[in-house]
Parts: C-alpha cells; sequence; structure tokens
C-alpha cells in the first residue's frame, strides 16, 4: 500500500533537501503550508527511521 507520505517523498525537491539533511543541523522551513511541513518533517524522520507508525 503506498501512503501519502511514499508519495511526498518521491518528489525531487523533497528528495534534494533529504541530502542536503545530512549535517543535522536546524533546517528552517519556509513557504509551505502547515500540512506540508508537517508531510516534510514526517517523511525525513521515516528516511532516519525515527518515525514510529
Amino acid at each position: 500500500m503506498v501512503t501519502l507520505l511514499d508519495l511526498f517523498s518521491e518528489n525531487d525537491q523533497i528528495k534534494k533537501w533529504h541530502q542536503n539533511l545530512t549535517d543535522k543541523k536546524r533546517q528552517l522551513i519556509l513557504g509551505l503550508s502547515t500540512s506540508t511541513k508537517a508531510l516534510a518533517i514526517a517523511s525525513s524522520l521515516k528516511k532516519e527511521k525515527r518515525l514510529c507508525y
């Protein structure tokens, strides 16, 4: 089953953002709606295998 989080993680801009998270520094997310920010954060946590669902 494909989830909304899986589809969101396939976005090229999100993939690029994930690649830039390797520095383990804080990231500022601007210009996104609240739900899109939540998906971005959840997708990065899932990628880091720190998301429990």
